[in-house]
This record gives structure tokens, C-alpha cells and sequence, in this order.
């Protein structure tokens, strides 16, 4: 049971709804299992955050730069080969995501 969660469900851009519960799942099965990936995937989250370009209106981690070459690359985003080996591992289980 995952109760730090409001909602399962995720209403996709064609109206249909995402059960994102296996996803979730994965991700705190993950935080279980390695203590000290909690304060990296909330470091990760304030860099993916900070990829946003008010100018152009792209990027944050709604645009999921941060998997990007050129992100990745940044010396600032250094270090954060585990978190997204953990986001591509549940990307592959859900390929719809």
C-alpha cells in the first residue's frame, strides 16, 4: 500500500486515465532498498525543476530534460547516474509513462 499518494490514476493528454500505482511502487520499493537514494532524487528534482527556460517556456520536470544529452553533460547535474538508471528501469517496465 502506498498511502503518500492522493491519486493513482494520471488523466493522459487523450482523456484516458494512467493507473501510475506499478510505477510508484517501483520507485518506493527502490527508496527501501537504498537509503541514500531519497536525497538524491530530491536534489534530482530540484535540478530537473531548474532545467525550466521561462524565456522559451520549455524544459522543468514537466519536459523531462534531464535525460537529455546536453543535461546530463551539465557539471552541475553531476552525480545523478542512479537516479536515472531508476527512471529509465520504470520507463522500461511502463513504456507508456
Amino acid at each position: 500500500k502506498i498511502g503518500a499518494f492522493s491519486s493513482s490514476l494520471r488523466r493522459l493528454k487523450s482523456g484516458a486515465r494512467m493507473d501510475l500505482s506499478p510505477a510508484r511502487f517501483l520507485i518506493v520499493e527502490a527508496l527501501d532498498n537504498d537509503h541514500e537514494l531519497a536525497p538524491l532524487l530530491i536534489r534530482f528534482s530540484w535540478h530537473c525543476c531548474g532545467t525550466y527556460d521561462a524565456e522559451k517556456k520549455n524544459g522543468g520536470s514537466n519536459g523531462g530534460t534531464m535525460r537529455f544529452e546536453a543535461e546530463r553533460n551539465d557539471p552541475e547535474n553531476a552525480g545523478f547516474e542512479k537516479a536515472l538508471s531508476l527512471f529509465e528501469k520504470v520507463k522500461a517496465k511502463h513504456p507508456d509513462l
